[in-house]
């Protein structure tokens, strides 16, 4: 009798002992700091460009109806486009059958796409792709090579209309953009097609191509901070995490941080504290009721992120 007393009151002691570890693992850290990434004067200012190459739109009304009809034809064989932008040379005979093209060049007489902006739902998630951001990005592209084909074969004027649609629809992702996969297709077609107006002598390209690099100069850094899966890179960056989420200006990186959270709950790298778990925790909570429908929508995924899908995520 007595040695089971004296068995339960060890095991009640250790329980107490590990309880109180427990305690003490879970209370332990501070906050980790956010860098001058995030701290500088203009760190929290919106990205911005001047305005593209463009001519003057013809009218007024939404492109987003020819954006969705690009989205359609590409989907429904995107195979072709992506060995039509892939190919080593230039697979002509494919150029009539790039039907995207049509409704790429109407867009260009139409100045905006609200596309996802009130709808962030369709464009919002943990998937590694977007397929309807990558149909537009393949259009766009294989409108560029159509026009490096034809000003390859002395074809000027036909060349510098493709140029100027790509260029065009990348500016309206750019404008429209509400994740990475919007900002970083915008920029790309916009920097492709740039290039080919310069070729043909734009003399508003060059500075607009000076533009986009000081563009990227400001997002590379960020970006690699929001996406990185680099325990070292990781641990150091929580606090930006934190503060883009909750106080940025730019879109992107407040909707791209939210859906950071979600995996800051179960990794905060090498140099991370459990600090940094609850805080992404408690600012989840808050940012399920954030005005911008975008962030609450990325809030809400982030929140229902379990460490099962998290595992499965790249």
């Amino acid at each position: 009798m007595f040695g089971n007393r004296l068995g339960w009151i060890i095991a009640g002691v250790l329980a107490f002992v590990y309880l109180g570890a427990l305690v003490a693992i879970e209370s332990s850290g501070s906050l980790s700091a956010p860098t001058a990434l995030t701290t500088a004067a203009d760190a929290l200012d919106p990205l911005s460009l001047p305005p593209p190459p463009l001519p003057p739109a013809l009218d007024t009304a939404d492109a987003t109806p020819l954006l969705q009809d690009i989205i359609r034809i590409v989907l429904a064989d995107r195979e072709l486009y992506e060995r039509f932008v892939s190919s080593p040379s230039v697979p002509s005979a494919d150029i009539p059958r790039l039907a995207a093209l049509t409704p790429l060049l109407s867009q260009l007489t139409h100045p905006t796409a609200t596309l996802y902006l009130n709808q962030p739902r369709d464009s919002i998630s943990y998937a590694p792709e977007s397929p309807h951001v990558a149909a537009m990005f393949l259009a766009g592209r294989a409108a560029n090579r159509v026009a490096l084909y034809h000003r390859a074969n002395g074809k000027p004027d036909d060349a510098r209309p493709l140029f100027l649609a790509s260029l065009s629809l990348g500016h309206k992702l750019f404008l429209s953009r509400t994740t990475h996969a919007e900002l970083s297709a915008g920029l790309g077609l916009m920097s492709e097609a740039a290039i080919g107006l310069q070729l043909l002598g734009d003399p508003a390209a060059p500075p607009f191509l000076a533009a986009l690099a000081t563009l990227n100069d400001r997002l590379t850094p960020a970006w690699t901070a929001i996406s990185t899966v680099d325990p070292t890179t990781l641990g150091k960056h929580n606090g930006d995490i934190h503060r883009l989420a909750l106080k940025s200006n730019e879109r992107v990186f407040r909707v791209e941080s939210t859906l950071k959270l979600g995996r800051l709950q179960y990794n905060v790298g090498t140099a991370g504290t459990p600090a940094d778990q609850r805080q992404a925790k408690k600012l989840l909570k808050q940012l399920l009721t954030d005005p911008d429908p975008a962030v609450a929508h990325a809030a809400q995924l982030a929140s229902e992120l379990t460490l099962e899908n998290y595992r499965t995520l790249r």
